[in-house]
């Protein structure tokens, strides 16, 4: 078995705050991904030309 996905709660420990900073890595993760994709394809726009 191979489970997937982030697992967090409070059986592992975890306090209200911690799921708040827990929530700020995920979005910082998610709009560093976006940003990245879009220079990505900006670089392969470029390359075409």
């Amino acid at each position: 078995m191979v489970p997937g996905g982030n697992r967090m709660g409070t059986s592992r420990g975890f306090v209200e705050e911690d799921f708040a900073k827990v929530a700020e890595f995920f979005d910082a993760a998610a709009k560093l991904a976006v940003k990245n994709r879009s220079l990505d394809q900006r670089d392969k726009e470029e390359y075409a030309k």
